[in-house]
């Protein structure tokens, strides 16, 4: 008898510890996914005409992958280890914290006077993940992204809760920082968001396996003989019924999906093929002076021997180096790309010519205009469209940035030009070339090719190969 009570107790024991396992993280010893789902389950049931009585926090630490890449995997776990301690102490211990994820924790805080006690809760977290580490006797200060749903509805599933701290959290990973971050609280704006992120992923797919990207084309013109003088290369996306939507619609998806690089490979190849040996392109090659502008992100300029591919396949191509301009957007990253600045100086010893695109919006650098190697400036809209008033400051900053790129050997040029009077302002500050709806559209290359017809002032010269 007291071998077989002793088999049953230790059956059970093992069944018990089966059961912790199953509910519970094996490193930190946090409850699991399907503990804290019952749990919020169970708190939702003691909510009573819509009165918040629970917060859920879903955060993540920064970093740790490096951590474990600079210090090992033990260092890691131990920073893990370290974090899940700190949420536990949350709300003088009550708060019940999980484990989600490699990097993810979630705290459900349950407060039955939460309109009060809402912003200090709220604080009491940004201070719980915004101080330091030790790791080997050394400081480590990770930031974390937090997100919050406030639990007030007994209608609502422990799921939908779930769902709602995740949308927050992913809310909160796209937002740019500084050195604190907050908590964001969820809004039903914020799952809206996301679905239109979705749908924008989708359709990038779909348009790059069904080849419906095409390219447009919008005429830059030279203010001083007001005549056509080049055309920026522009990427399009045509719909299923048909409709054509413009960049603005859809670039942001190209790197948050990773594609960036594959479809900067179709942007060429497609140029290649419309301005190549035999087709209807070479016309516009024949213009003097004429240039083509071509968008490169520096994802694609960084790739080692970039350049050398580049310049092989404009020769095969039978186009002129001196034609290309290449428009790069500025990044903090661009001076310390070693392989990037090899590329554009071996393209411009070629006759590339190289564009700074944008300038004076985003990350804009005074450096890059005396460290990159670049020939043209090009000032973002921004520029034009705030010359409302004689007041306006941009009718001083604007002629002065211009005059300051020719001192230092740089053509201009001006996006956004939209009326008589603002290429009138232009001519007065001596700005090299003019582009914007002014002028026309982006359009299709036939269109660039008839619009070159109708230019009196136009010199055609047959298209000469570098040497």
């Amino acid at each position: 008898m007291l071998a077989s009570f002793a088999a049953m107790a230790e059956k059970v024991i093992h069944l018990e510890e089966l059961k912790y396992y199953v509910d519970h993280d094996s490193l930190t010893g946090l409850a699991n996914r399907s503990l804290l789902v019952s749990e919020i389950d169970k708190l939702i049931q003691l909510t009573r005409l819509e009165k918040p009585i629970g917060l859920l926090f879903h955060i993540r630490f920064d970093s740790i992958t490096e951590i474990n890449d600079n210090f090992g995997y033990t260092a890691g776990d131990n920073l893990l280890i370290e974090a899940a301690k700190r949420l536990r102490s949350l709300q003088g211990g009550n708060a019940f914290v999980a484990r989600v994820g490699g990097d993810k924790f979630m705290v459900l805080m349950r407060d039955m006077d939460l309109e009060k006690n809402f912003s200090s809760l709220l604080n009491e977290v940004e201070l719980c993940v915004a101080l330091p580490f030790r790791i080997n006797r050394d400081e480590i200060r990770i930031s974390a992204d937090v997100g919050c749903t406030v639990i007030s509805d007994p209608t609502a599933h422990p799921i939908e809760m779930l769902r709602r701290a995740e949308v927050t959290l992913r809310h909160a990973t796209s937002q740019e920082v500084g050195a604190h971050r907050k908590v964001y609280t969820y809004q039903e704006q914020m799952f809206q968001e996301r679905l239109e992120l979705h749908k924008t992923n989708l359709l990038i797919r779909q348009a790059y396996s069904e080849n419906r990207f095409l390219l447009r084309f919008q005429p830059v013109y030279d203010l001083a003989t007001n005549s056509l003088i080049g055309a920026e290369t522009l990427l399009r996306l045509r719909q299923k019924d048909g409709e054509i939507l413009v960049a603005g619609q859809f670039i942001s998806a190209i790197p948050r999906i990773r594609y960036q690089a594959s479809i900067d490979e179709w942007v060429f190849s497609e140029f290649l093929r419309q301005f190549g040996e035999r087709s209807s392109g070479r016309k516009l090659l024949e213009i003097k002076g004429f240039m083509l502008s071509v968008n490169v992100t520096p994802v694609f300029l960084s790739v080692k021997g970039f350049a050398e591919k580049w310049l092989a396949k404009l020769s095969n191509a039978g186009i002129p180096h001196h034609v290309i301009v290449l428009e790069v957007v500025e990044s903090p990253l661009l001076l310390a790309n070693e392989s990037l600045i090899e590329n554009l100086n071996q393209l411009r010893a070629a006759g590339v010519r190289v564009s700074v695109d944008d300038f004076g919006s985003g990350y804009s650098n005074l450096r890059h205009l005396i460290q990159l190697p670049v020939d043209i400036v090009k000032f973002d809209k921004a520029f034009l469209s705030e010359l409302t008033t004689h007041q306006s400051k941009s009718r001083i900053l604007l002629p002065s940035l211009i005059s300051l790129c020719h001192e230092l050997g740089y053509q201009s040029m001006c996006e956004g030009v939209e009326t008589s009077e603002q290429v009138e302002f232009l001519s007065h500050t001596k700005c090299s070339f003019g582009q914007g709806f002014f002028y026309g559209k982006a359009m299709p290359l036939s269109e660039v090719l008839a619009l070159s017809q109708r230019e009196p002032s136009v010199l055609v010269h047959p298209p000469q190969l570098p040497a």
